[in-house]
């Protein structure tokens, strides 16, 4: 990675970051599933498997490439599934 790709990368982030900031708006927060599908099964084949890979890690890099704070709630003793709530520092 050259110098400018880098800096073309912090730019790009910074540009998401205050997106995202503002969705919530001053007192709000995000939520969204915990995970895009149910687990694939293990007959799937690789091109689902790494479907849901690439769907989980977009889902998941929200808030570290944000730096929201994320709190993660399952729905239930026996469910894989749960919802993400994301807020901007300070919400």
């Amino acid at each position: 990675m050259t110098d400018e790709q880098f800096a073309q990368a912090i730019a790009y982030r910074e540009r998401f970051k205050k997106h995202l900031t503002g969705l919530p708006g001053d007192d709000g927060v995000l939520v969204q599933a915990s995970v895009p599908d149910i687990a694939p099964l293990t007959t799937d084949g690789d091109d689902k498997m790494e479907s849901l890979r690439n769907c989980s890690l977009q889902m998941l890099s929200r808030s570290g490439l944000s730096g929201f704070a994320q709190l993660s709630m399952p729905l239930g003793n026996h469910c894989t599934a749960g919802l993400v709530a994301a807020g901007a520092s300070g919400q």
